[in-house]
């Protein structure tokens, strides 16, 4: 899935701007395998050019996403999804 549409398809599982949101949105993407393990999410700045996304719910929403380890911040290298502890 590339990136432009990975930004399209989180946008489009939520009708607000906030964190908790775009945190569904990715679980859900996550869950159904629409996003696999390994997969960098888009950055910030990426997310951010979808009309009606906010720097800061992106931001607040990535960092709960790291706290519920479904993802791995690993700096200039992006957000990637983890792999599913077995």
């Amino acid at each position: 899935m590339p990136q432009q549409h990975v930004c399209s398809e989180i946008k489009n599982r939520f009708a607000g701007n906030s964190a908790a949101e775009i945190v569904d949105s990715i679980r859900v993407l996550v869950r159904t395998e629409q996003l696999k393990p390994g997969r960098t999410l888009p950055s910030g700045r990426e997310l951010t050019a979808v009309p009606g996304v906010n720097a800061n719910a992106v931001a607040a929403a990535y960092k709960r996403l790291v706290s519920a380890r479904i993802v791995l911040a690993r700096g200039r290298l992006g957000t990637v999804i983890r792999r599913a502890r077995s």
